[in-house]
């Protein structure tokens, strides 16, 4: 089940890869944008670092944890966005400078960007365009 699942978690296509890759990129951007506005004391390393991070682990937490829980439909939904909002915390906590306060902030910021770009449906549109 693990390596089978962590495969399937992380887009192996190359429409998957770009759509990653591009995602991040936006996550990025709008930190270092959050980091201007709100922070002045965070790393743009780091920050990139973390969105990262959080693009590739996320996925692989969620295709292993998912299949070995059974949760209500109430708590999948809680899950489902609490285990990102988690990573998002944990790596910002750990990776990003300034008060907890700021971390959180930023962190928030990310989470909700993270959510917006895999609501939108721009994955499924880019792989329409990007050949096999």
């Amino acid at each position: 089940m693990g390596f089978e699942a962590i495969l399937g978690a992380i887009p192996l296509t190359l429409g998957g890869i770009v759509w990653l890759l591009i995602k991040t990129f936006l996550i990025f951007v709008a930190l270092l944008l959050a980091d201007k506005v709100l922070a002045h004391q965070m790393d743009m390393k780091h920050i990139l670092i973390m969105a990262f991070l959080v693009a590739f682990v996320v996925p692989i937490i969620m295709a292993i944890i998912l299949p070995l829980i059974a949760l209500p439909a109430g708590f999948a939904q809680i899950f489902f966005y609490g285990v990102p909002l988690l990573m998002w915390i944990i790596f910002g906590e750990i990776l990003l400078g300034g008060d907890f306060k700021e971390k959180i902030t930023v962190a928030f910021i990310a989470f909700a960007i993270f959510t917006a770009l895999d609501m939108l449906g721009i994955q499924a549109i880019l792989m329409q365009f990007i050949p096999l």
